[in-house]
């Protein structure tokens, strides 16, 4: 027995070795076909190893590999998961399957595969690889806060807690619950580190957004300018715009058209200090800032107009809209008694006017006169109404009463308002409404 011992098991050893050898060279030659585009020559040759070595792994895992390659997806999660099964710890097979299953909106077959990298993973480095993946499908895919927050302390509990992606991530867990001063402060220091590392990897654009809505949202306008011009895609965009530049310039646009000049101009300085170079804002503050001058030369230009088309015959339409201008000017001298005349005298020429309506709603508006306001604005949007005008000017008039509602506290405040979001007043009606919920919540 002993004479036969050592051969025999060398003879084991060395056939082993041999097939081994033999099995690297067939991996080698179906890489170089598929090098050449030959994909599915490489996998007929793999497959052809694969049936004399059953449990050979990296047969099944080169098979996947390629079937990835022409797109057939289905076929290389078969090929990886049976890679899997003939060797567990294959962590390039799990990170390829969960690329795959994260594809494919599987995200919780996608998180296995790499738990069980980080766990079972032998290196620091493809641990971390694996658990910073699985922050970025939460991250990507607004998936359960919770579990996102312990993936994070599983990081840290590794030591890494000043790595610039995990600042970045912890910033959009604390945007993401409110605390944007917090969020302000951790994308802040990321970004200067992965700007520092010159970083590729790292999705700058999310970082970016949550660094200019945090700086937004406690009312940094200044910081928040440096990376607003970096927001590019239609995601980001569309999240943005219900509170960035555009959105207070649309502000400052609305309260103009109230005649409420100091909030219009609040509105507008707030759009250019996020973005300094927002020439429409700029433009229409110049505007503002004009409207605010005194106004004494052009009404009495206003009156002289008026009264020469006094003189006309058949003037009256014209007759009217200059008391609507002069109505506007007294307006915005704030001498609301001489405007509410203005817009009466419009009125006794064309009772159907509605901007003479709108202007003289504005007056008693101004003058704290609530009933007669509430009824003014009441008549125009019921004529409003009946002439069909178009829905801009529609929400126009019903934000208008809203104003008034609000005043009084009356419970037709929120359907008013409501009823206001419309283009450009959708936001400005959105503004009040949750300055309504806020000021109910302190009571």
């Amino acid at each position: 027995m002993k004479v036969f011992t050592i051969p025999f098991i060398f003879f084991i050893f060395f056939s082993q070795a041999t097939f081994s050898q033999d099995a690297q060279e067939l991996i080698k030659k179906a890489n170089n076909l598929s090098k050449g585009g030959a994909q599915l020559q490489a996998i007929d040759l793999l497959q052809t190893g694969l049936k004399e070595d059953p449990n050979n792994a990296d047969f099944a895992f080169n098979i996947a590999v390629f079937h990835e390659q022409l797109k057939n997806n289905e076929e290389a999660i078969s090929f990886y998961e049976q890679t899997i099964r003939l060797k567990d710890s294959h962590v390039q097979a799990r990170n390829k399957l969960a690329a795959l299953y994260v594809r494919n909106k599987e995200f919780a077959e996608a998180i296995k595969n790499l738990n069980f990298v980080f766990e079972k993973a032998e290196s620091k480095e493809d641990k971390m690889k694996a658990k910073f993946r699985i922050i970025q499908i939460y991250e990507e895919n607004n998936l359960d806060t919770k579990e996102f927050e312990q993936h994070l302390n599983d990081l840290k509990s590794m030591g890494v807690t000043t790595h610039p992606r995990i600042l970045a991530s912890e910033a959009k867990l604390f945007y993401q619950n409110g605390q944007y001063l917090k969020a302000k402060e951790l994308s802040d220091q990321a970004l200067k580190m992965l700007e520092k590392s010159n970083d590729k990897k790292t999705d700058f654009e999310s970082l970016y957004f949550v660094n200019v809505m945090s700086n937004v949202q406690t009312a940094n306008y200044a910081d928040a300018s440096r990376y607003v011009d970096s927001i590019q895609s239609e995601q980001f965009l569309k999240a943005y715009s219900p509170i960035g530049h555009e959105y207070y310039f649309k502000l400052g646009y609305v309260y103009f058209f109230s005649y409420e000049l100091p909030q219009s101009l609040n509105f507008l300085n707030i759009a250019l200090k996020i973005k300094p170079d927002y020439n429409a804002a700029r433009i229409f503050l110049n505007q503002v800032e004009n409207k605010n001058a005194p106004k004494l030369w052009a009404i009495e230009s206003a009156k002289l107009k008026l009264v020469e088309k006094m003189a006309e015959k058949n003037a009256k339409v014209d007759e009217a809209d200059h008391y609507n201008n002069l109505a506007r000017l007294y307006l915005h001298e704030k001498k609301y008694q001489l405007a509410a005349r203005s817009a009466d005298s419009c009125l006794t020429i064309i009772p159907s006017n509605l901007e003479a309506w709108y202007l003289k709603g504005i007056c008693e508006y101004k003058q704290n006169n609530n009933d007669e306001a509430i009824d003014d604005l009441e008549n125009l949007v019921e004529k409003a109404i009946a002439q069909k005008v178009n829905r801009v000017n529609l929400a126009r008039y019903y934000f208008m009463l809203g104003l008034a509602y609000k005043r009084i506290e009356s419970k037709k405040t929120v359907e008013t308002f409501q009823k206001a979001k419309f283009d450009i007043y959708e936001g400005a009606a959105e503004w009040e409404l949750k300055n309504l919920q806020t000021s109910q919540r302190k009571q």
